[in-house]
C-alpha cells in the first residue's frame, strides 16, 4: 500500500497494524482506544480477540482500564438465547461452552453454577490460564490484563449492551456494571 492510502485510512480514524510490512489490517477505531494512567494508548479489540482465541467458551470480552493503572476485563460465556423473549441470553451455557467446561473437569451447565458461591475453581483456574496465554502475546506490560470478572449474563441487543451494528456500547456497559468496576478498581482515581 502506498503512503497516501495509509494516511487516508488514518484520517478515517482507523488504527493500523503492519502485517509482514506488505499490507495493513484495521485492528480498531481511535475512539475505542484505552489510555492508561501511564499514558499508553491501547486498542482493546486486539487484546479482546487474543483472549477469545485462548478461551473459546467466551462470547464477549470487554477490556477496561481507561485512565487506570492496569487493564482488566469483563468476560461473558456463550449461552443459549431465549427465542420466545426477543433473543435475550439465558443462563444456560451453549453446547460449545459446556464442552469446554467438561474439558477442564467441570460439570457446570449454567453461568450461575460457575459464578455461584463457592465458584467453580476448575473453570476459574482455566480462565486464568487462558488470560495468561493471551498476556504472553501482549505488545507491552501495560497491555496485559491483570484482573477479570465473569458477567452474570451475555451481552445482547435486546439488553442494550450491543448496538444495531453489533458494536459494543462500552459506555453503557461501564454504567450498567459500575459496581463490578468499583470492585476491580477500589481506589478509582
Amino acid at each position: 500500500m502506498n503512503v497516501c492510502w495509509h494516511l487516508m485510512l488514518l484520517f478515517y480514524a482507523k488504527i493500523l497494524e503492519a502485517v509482514n510490512l506488505t499490507y495493513s489490517i484495521s485492528v480498531g477505531r481511535i475512539k475505542e482506544l484505552i489510555i492508561t494512567a501511564g499514558g499508553e494508548n491501547i486498542a482493546p479489540i486486539a487484546i479482546e480477540n487474543a483472549i477469545k482465541e485462548e478461551l473459546p467458551c467466551l462470547s464477549n470480552v470487554i477490556l477496561l482500564g481507561d485512565k487506570m493503572k492496569f487493564l482488566s476485563c469483563f468476560l461473558s460465556f456463550k449461552v443459549e438465547l431465549d427465542m420466545e423473549k426477543d433473543n435475550i441470553p439465558t443462563d444456560k451455557l451453549a453446547t460449545s461452552a459446556v464442552a469446554w467446561c467438561k474439558s477442564v473437569g467441570s460439570s457446570a451447565a449454567t453461568v450461575s453454577q460457575i459464578i455461584s458461591e463457592p465458584p467453580d475453581h476448575r473453570i476459574l483456574d482455566a480462565i486464568q490460564l487462558g488470560i495468561d496465554k493471551a498476556n504472553e502475546k501482549a505488545i507491552s506490560r501495560a497491555a496485559r490484563v491483570q484482573k477479570w470478572t465473569i458477567l452474570p449474563q451475555d451481552l445482547s441487543q435486546p439488553t442494550g449492551e450491543i448496538g444495531p451494528t453489533l458494536k459494543l456500547k462500552r459506555f453503557y456497559i461501564n454504567k450498567k456494571y459500575q459496581d463490578a468496576i468499583e470492585r476491580i478498581y477500589p481506589c478509582k482515581k
